[in-house]
């Protein structure tokens, strides 16, 4: 048993030996091709390209060029024009390497100076001449490049001359008696053809060999589809899906029930559909006219089925409750029975392109095809856009956290205009088939059909992630409270957020629908892929490289830094700074030192992320410098002076503080201005420059202790020990009065109305300041009536002038 698996060692490793060896030759083999192979010189290569440019020219100008011919001609002329960019690109760089060898090298000597070494006079000679190759190669590449770009733009030209021509093709016109019946006869035929296919297969084909080996794939896949994607469905619908014995479902309810609606009901069915006809095609199962026709009708009817799952999903005609649309019961219904009949045309109309495309009919069918089934999609579109049928229900006027009313919104004048739109394309497509146009009818319906798709999936799309962030950001559960706890979202700025993330999704949604706008009515393919194509790879200014996917990347990643920082200072407030021995102030410096810090890493994460070179930010730092010194000295003066306060901290988060006449608690101290919350409940907004540069009066500073002064005026002949031991006694009696300092009782002065004391005493907190002197002064009140001690009364003397010449007047009776 040794000696066998001794043997299966050995052998394994000669078959290890063997592999590694074979690795190692074909690598060897590679790179000695890579080293060996020899590059083609510039000079053939731009000769190549002239002459492909000089082919597609004159190709291009041809008259009778068709658009697949123009297609492969770009194609041609993309690939010279990617060659020279990346030549150029090659060549630029070496220009830049050439000239830093110089720049290395230095000037040349001149006359009157000593001539250099031979060497090194040989050598600038060297990389002159390979500069001026190098220059030369780059100039060359941009002239090919420019030559590219105009014959791009005659190719764009002529294939739009091409559509146009297309488009403005005359047929037989509808009003000849002929055309109908001969339109009649055709039509009769090719039902007849469609209805023979399957027939036709099954006489050939049913009974071949081919079909009785893959006939077990078809019966496992409807197996499949009916025993576990059909109970699946009826699972989710039950579990998940509106109830009609639920009343008042909440939102989030009500969109999980529309999601899962549109799954069940339009998703799941066209899944199946398309499952089944992929294995017929993949297994080749069907053959000829029959094969055509059913992928045709089998296409059809999964767009059917999604455009009125959806639309049931959306607008649910039977339960008013789980609606997430704001629309009557009347519009609702009308719009769903409206949207089923457009299915239906659409059906019909797509399996009859599908069936023309491939076994293309008479003009006199193809005209009188074009009026009827244009017409009753037209009719259908008409009657669904009409405004009656899109009434809403009365929305309650929406109000703040604070009950303030929210103005209402202007309504938008976009959906008139769309409606409008709309009826004027899809009338003009039947009257471009009466007046005699074969093409336009076809061409205005198909694209005004897709485009209105589009139009549907993106809204879909746009109210889909706006439920999704209203339900984690407003509704009551357990995902928007751990959103709204971990970033300390509070309700305005959760408003703040949805509007920001709606603007963003609105702005991507609007240039997806643009550019598919553009591509559906005529706009070039390939113009516009190359233009999105030169967007995402970026435009060069100077050095540096601009791409809107290097954008999008870096906003995401500050974004992303932020909330982190956000996180990070609401897990440092909430359960590490607790921990600590810190004051309220220092743990606001801390907390608001952690949002600068990320701030400033996002700011950096972010520019590296768009591909700027760090070490060039004191350029850009420095062209700033100018606009502060104009404009934005006081912004930066304030910035500054926050930073200071946060630092140096004479003021802190809860310091009761004087500054100049306003007075009252720090509430933030943020970049630009600090907030004082007066003893009204005003808040104060003072610029943290005017903090530093004034004078300001802390109370708090070093603790919370703060003295209160109490004056207290006894009548003469008062024992003053007495009052003393009284005054005293009320003190030590309060609770928030500080035994250390302790309490204080001074005779201050001998007034004119009476004895002048003063009560001095230490409150261990500074927010029983306005508290404590009301207690103290009601006690001493109920002290001194206990003692019978009188307080001292304001004497007024009042002399009057000629008392004698007023006393008989007086003293006469009444």
């Amino acid at each position: 048993m040794l000696a066998g698996v001794t043997a299966r060692t050995q052998i394994f490793r000669r078959a290890l030996a063997l592999v590694l060896a074979l690795v190692a030759f074909v690598l060897a083999c590679d790179a000695t091709a890579q080293v060996q192979r020899p590059q083609r010189p510039f000079t053939l290569i731009a000769s190549g390209w002239e002459r492909t440019l000089d082919r597609v020219g004159q190709e291009a100008g041809r008259p009778g060029a068709t658009q697949a011919e123009l297609t492969n001609l770009r194609v041609a002329i993309e690939e010279v024009q990617q060659g020279a960019i990346k030549i150029k690109e090659e060549g630029a760089a070496r220009v830049a390497t050439v000239r830093r060898l110089l720049d290395a090298l230095g000037p040349a000597p001149g006359k009157d100076q000593p001539a250099e070494a031979e060497a090194v006079a040989g050598r600038r000679k060297a990389l002159d001449e390979e500069l001026a190759a190098a220059e030369g190669q780059v100039k060359q590449t941009e002239l090919i490049i420019a030559r590219s770009d105009r014959l791009l733009a005659d190719i764009t030209a002529a294939r739009r001359l091409r559509l146009i021509e297309l488009l403005k093709q005359r047929g037989p016109s509808l009003l000849s008696p002929s055309l109908w019946m001969t339109a009649s006869v055709d039509f009769a035929n090719a039902l007849a053809r469609v209805v023979e296919a399957p027939f036709a297969w099954y006489r050939a084909d049913a009974n071949s060999q081919r079909w009785r080996q893959s006939a077990p794939m078809l019966v496992a896949t409807v197996a499949i589809v009916g025993f576990a994607a059909w109970p699946l469905r009826l699972w989710l619908l039950r579990r998940y899906g509106r109830q009609s014995g639920t009343a008042q479902p909440t939102y989030p309810r009500r969109v999980l029930a529309s999601i899962v609606e549109a799954v069940c009901r339009g998703l799941l069915p066209a899944l199946a559909a398309g499952a089944v006809l992929a294995v017929v095609l993949i297994e080749d199962l069907v053959s000829g006219m029959f094969q055509h026709a059913l992928t045709v009708l089998v296409l059809a009817l999964v767009k059917f089925l999604l455009v009125t799952g959806f639309a049931r999903a959306a607008l649910a005609p039977d339960m008013p409750d789980w609606r997430l649309a704001p629309f009557t019961d009347d519009s609702a219904g009308r719009i769903n029975r409206r949207i089923m009949t457009l299915a239906g045309a659409l059906l019909a109309y797509n399996f009859l392109i599908g069936i023309e495309n491939r076994y293309p009919v008479g003009p006199e069918l193809s005209q009188a095809a074009a009026f009827v089934f244009n017409g009753l999609i037209a009719a259908a579109l008409v009657a669904l856009v009409q405004r009656r049928n899109w009434q809403t229900k009365p929305a309650p006027p929406p109000v703040t956290e604070l009950d303030e009313p929210v103005l209402p919104s202007r309504p938008s004048r976009l959906w008139p205009a769309l409606r409008v739109a709309v009826t004027v394309i899809a009338c003009a497509a039947p009257l471009a088939a009466l007046i005699g146009f074969s093409e336009l009818p076809w061409f205005l319906i198909g694209n005004l059909i897709d485009t209105l798709f589009m139009a549907t999936l993106l809204l879909l799309v746009r109210g889909l992630v706006h439920d999704v962030m209203t339900v984690l950001l407003f509704e009551p559960t357990r995902a928007s409270a751990f959103l709204r706890r971990t970033l300390d979202l509070d309700a305005a700025l959760s408003r703040s957020l949805i509007f920001w993330l709606e603007l963003v999704l609105d702005t991507l949604l609007w240039i997806a629908g643009l550019f598919f706008l553009l591509l559906q009515w005529g706009g070039d393919h390939e113009s516009l892929f190359y233009f999105l194509a030169a967007a995402i790879k970026g435009v060069t200014v100077g050095k540096y490289t601009f791409s809107i996917v290097d954008i999008v990347f870096a906003a995401a990643l500050f974004v992303a830094v932020l909330f982190g920082t956000r996180y990070a200072q609401r897990t440092l407030e909430n359960r590490i700074l607790p921990q600590t021995r810190l004051d309220a102030g220092m743990r606001h410096s801390v907390k608001a030192g952690v949002g600068y810090i990320g701030l400033i890493l996002a700011f950096v994460v972010a520019v590296a992320a768009i591909g700027l070179d760090l070490s060039n930010l004191a350029l850009i730092f420095g062209a700033l410098s100018v606009g502060i010194g104009f404009g934005l000295q006081n912004i930066v003066n304030n910035f500054v002076s926050g930073l200071i306060l946060l630092i140096e901290r004479p003021i802190k988060v809860g310091d009761w503080v004087v500054v100049g006449t306003k007075e009252g608690t720090v509430r933030n101290i943020k970049v630009r201005a600090t907030e004082i919350e007066t003893f009204h409940k005003a808040t104060i907004i003072i610029p943290n420059s005017e903090i530093l540069s004034s004078a300001v009066v802390n109370w708090t500073h070093k603790d919370r202790m703060a003295r209160i002064d109490i004056k207290v005026a006894i009548a003469y002949g008062a024992d003053t020990r007495r009052v003393q031991q009284l005054l005293m006694d009320c003190a030590r009696a309060h609770s928030q009065v500080a035994l250390h300092p302790a309490p204080q009782v001074v005779l201050a002065d001998l007034g004119a109305n009476g004895l002048d004391f003063e009560l001095r005493v230490f409150v261990n907190d500074v927010d029983y300041f306005n508290v404590v002197p009301t207690d103290l002064r009601m006690a001493i009140d109920a002290a001194l009536r206990a003692a019978g001690i009188a307080m001292a009364t304001a004497r007024t003397d009042v002399h009057l002038v000629d008392i004698d010449r007023l006393a008989p007047g007086l003293a006469r009776p009444q």
